[in-house]
Formats: structure tokens, sequence, C-alpha cells
């Protein structure tokens, strides 16, 4: 009986996950179809550029030819303020790039800086700097003191430390040596 109970639940559960699996698959888009739409996507968005192009291209000819100097001027205009802006931040931000390229370059040890090209672009060296890195930090050496404690450094005695060494027939150094070691 105990059997018959647990084939049935076995069997409700492989029936859920089916229908599970069943779901995904229903959502799941192949990559060649995924690649197909992104590839036309993308060749759509050029078109549109491209024709969005001339047609401005058209409407300046035409209004040259028309003699409509102030329309055409009046455009440029409205053009010019609404890339300044852009350009402004496009200024800070490669300035910002500068910066970081030159702050990694820094960081670098001095003998291996002169092994970074000078691509002319920050991107390009900073992609660069990215894949190279490992490659140019030195890395740091293990530490070899299995488990010493504190700072390492000699330990200053009092008077009554140095008496109890005396009286124990320890040099400073061993009695200072056991005082560290000292749990």
């Amino acid at each position: 009986m105990a059997d018959e109970t647990n084939t049935g639940a076995q069997g409700a559960s492989s029936a859920e996950t089916e229908n599970t699996d069943a779901q995904q698959q229903q959502h799941m888009i192949p990559k060649a179809r995924f690649d197909e739409v992104n590839n036309l996507a993308k060749s759509l968005k050029t078109e549109l550029e491209q024709l969005r192009a001339s047609q401005q291209q058209a409407q300046e000819q035409r209004l040259a030819e028309q003699n409509e100097w102030k329309t055409l001027a009046e455009q440029r205009a409205a053009e010019i303020a609404e890339l300044k802006p852009l350009a402004v931040r496009v200024k800070e931000i490669s300035e910002a790039l500068e910066a970081t390229v030159a702050a990694r370059i820094e960081r670098l040890p001095e003998d291996v800086r002169g092994l970074v090209p000078d691509f002319g672009d920050p991107r390009k060296t900073l992609d660069w700097l990215n894949a190279n890195e490992s490659k140019l930090i030195r890395p740091l050496a293990p530490a070899m003191d299995a488990g010493a404690r504190g700072d390492g450094g000699s330990t200053t005695m009092n008077d009554i430390e140095r008496e109890v060494a005396r009286r124990l027939n320890l040099t400073p150094e061993q009695f200072a040596k056991g005082k560290i070691n000292r749990p």
C-alpha cells in the first residue's frame, strides 16, 4: 500500500516536471532565430538613419536652391544649441577617462610603466591595461612567519620583567620571545 502511494507521488511529480519543462521550452527562443531578428533590427536601424540623413540633405539642398538661407541658418543654430551640452559632457568624460588611465599607469611599478603602449585613445589604453594588468603587477610575497602574532618587533621590558628573566637565567631576548608566544 505504501509502495502504491509512493509510486503515485512519483508519477505526479514527473508529470509536473514535464509540464514545467514544456512551459519553459515554449518561452525559449532558438539562438538562430534571435540572431536573425537581431541582425534584421540592426539593418533596419541603419537604413532608417541613412534615410533620415538623405532626407535632411535633400531639404537643405532645396532650401539652398530656393535661397532660403535664413531658414537653413536657423536649423543649423538649433542643431548647434542641441549639440553644445553633449560636447561639454563628452569633453568631461574624456578628461575623466584620461585621468583614470594616468592613475592606473602611476600605480604600476616604475620599471614596467614604459611597457604601456600609447594608443592615442584612452579607451584602447584602458582596455590594454585591463587585459595585461596581471602581467604588469608583481604578486605580493607570501607570509613566511607561520603563526607569528603581534607586530613582530622587539618588545620592551620593564624592570620587573628583567629581574624575572635574570632569576630564570634567561636573556632578555629569550624572555621576550616567551612573552610574545604566550597565549
